[in-house]
């Protein structure tokens, strides 16, 4: 589905599944402590209490691997906090996911996450592999803990945590989530695709030597998925603080439309369904971004079938507006990465995933 800003499409969040996720637990279901998780750089609790980390069961699925590469800068890096820390004490009382769950507006969206022993939820069904740094590299089941730029941020979100969930939830078999993001990189550059002209950018080219290395090999990194045949499923976009300037954002749609160019004859997918997430982290009127308007409206054109007929059916815009809300935060500052918002991060990822799906419906990406 294709929106823009004079026909933007809400999407309802999170369906209410916690009695699901409770029936369908099982004594096999792998219970991690937050020790471990820790030590595996993916998650910790700031109160140094233990943990145990619920993981939901994958169950009897199709020996084939649906993977989808997540990219941007620091907002698909992501700084969406679980809970307060004395490193980010909450600046208002509220915030985090335990007031997202006893709020009786947002609970019913995110009671899925936490079992009854306060115990934060994994999901096995769904692997994700993330270099930070080329020595920093997290991997294993989604859970919180894989936003962020170093593993001190261990209770940090980005969108790959509600995409994951969306995707999970609804895909039959496995999935496999490559997240490449660093912060303050601009398509103009450090993105910038071959096509486009000039020097090719370093993270164009770092992301593309990620995907070909794990995917070259997946049962070296997940040897549960070894022997499994895998397809490219879908590319996830999230990115533009980096591109407002005036030189910049007027080529950022016609750089955007060559990464998908660029992209799916890299990984030989013509049609691989791309789903980009608005950049209205700062709201729709804010003085201070004054090329926000133009930015946002380029990530529309890109999904508009009457711009790019190439891409109808292939590519969906996803509006951030259902995510922008800063009375869900427990900061006041921090506008450019989503107040460190949980509520605005999952949100935000939860509705990128389910556009994926919806693409998906009609298309299917190239199997290996």
């Amino acid at each position: 589905m294709i929106l823009n800003k004079q026909n933007k499409k809400k999407f309802g969040y999170c369906a209410v599944f916690l009695l699901a996720f409770v029936a369908g637990l099982t004594a096999q279901a792998e219970k991690v402590s937050v020790e471990k998780i820790q030590a595996d750089g993916v998650a910790k609790s700031v109160t140094g209490n233990s943990r145990n980390v619920q993981a939901v069961p994958a169950g009897d699925a199709a020996k084939t691997l649906k993977v989808f590469i997540l990219a941007g800068q620091s907002n698909m890096q992501g700084y969406g906090l679980a809970e307060a820390s004395e490193k980010h004490p909450f600046d208002k009382p509220k915030g985090g996911l335990r007031w997202l769950i006893d709020n009786p507006k947002t609970g019913p969206d995110f009671a899925h996450l936490m079992d009854a022993g306060e115990n934060y939820v994994e999901r096995d069904d769904v692997k994700i592999y993330y270099e930070r740094t080329n020595t920093d590299i997290a991997s294993g089941n989604l859970a919180i803990g894989y936003g962020g730029h170093n593993p001190t941020e261990a209770l940090v979100i980005g969108p790959e945590f509600g995409f994951g969930w969306g995707v999970g939830k609804s895909l039959d078999g496995p999935v496999l989530l490559l997240k490449t993001a660093w912060g303050a990189q601009s398509l103009s550059g450090d993105f910038r695709p071959p096509s486009s002209g000039g020097k090719c950018g370093h993270r164009y080219t770092q992301m593309v030597k990620i995907v070909h290395k794990v995917l070259d090999d997946i049962g070296s990194y997940f040897p549960e998925y070894k022997g499994f045949d895998y397809e490219l499923a879908g590319f996830a976009w999230h990115q533009g603080f980096s591109d407002l300037a005036d030189d910049r954002v007027i080529h950022y749609e016609e750089n955007l439309t060559n990464l998908i160019n660029d992209l799916r004859k890299e990984f030989k997918v013509p049609d691989l369904p791309f789903v980009i997430g608005e950049s209205g982290f700062h709201g729709w009127d804010n003085p201070k971004w004054d090329n926000g308007r133009m930015l946002r409206q380029a990530q529309a054109n890109v999904c508009d079938s009457a711009l790019h007929p190439e891409f109808a059916g292939k590519c969906g815009f996803v509006s951030s507006m259902p995510a922008h809300k800063q009375e869900y935060s427990g900061f006041n500052d921090a506008s450019i990465h989503w107040f460190n918002s949980f509520f605005s991060y999952y949100t935000l990822g939860s509705d990128m995933g389910h556009e994926m799906v919806e693409l998906l419906q009609g298309h299917l990406g190239v199997s290996h």
